[in-house]
């Protein structure tokens, strides 16, 4: 289980979409779980999809939360 957190904490490292700093991995019996804050549905689904790229994982929970994009009440108004 260490190696798969391993892997995926380093892929998730190398990648533009996720920044690897707001999320933490656990894995038990190939189960990989998410928490922390990523700040697209894209980097949401990216982690998802590293994780199962990886040889070992059976299973995801995902408790990931997507912060909220910060917009100026002029966007808004659009």
């Amino acid at each position: 289980d260490e190696d798969v957190t391993r892997a995926i904490e380093a892929d998730l490292w190398a990648d533009p979409e996720v920044d690897a700093n707001t999320l933490d991995v656990v894995t038990e019996d190939g189960v990989v779980t998410f928490t922390g804050t990523v700040d697209s549905l894209l980097a949401r689904d990216r982690a998802r999809e590293i994780a199962e790229s990886i040889v070992g994982v059976r299973a995801i929970v995902d408790r990931m939360q997507v912060s909220a994009a910060e917009r100026s009440d002029a966007l808004l108004s659009l």
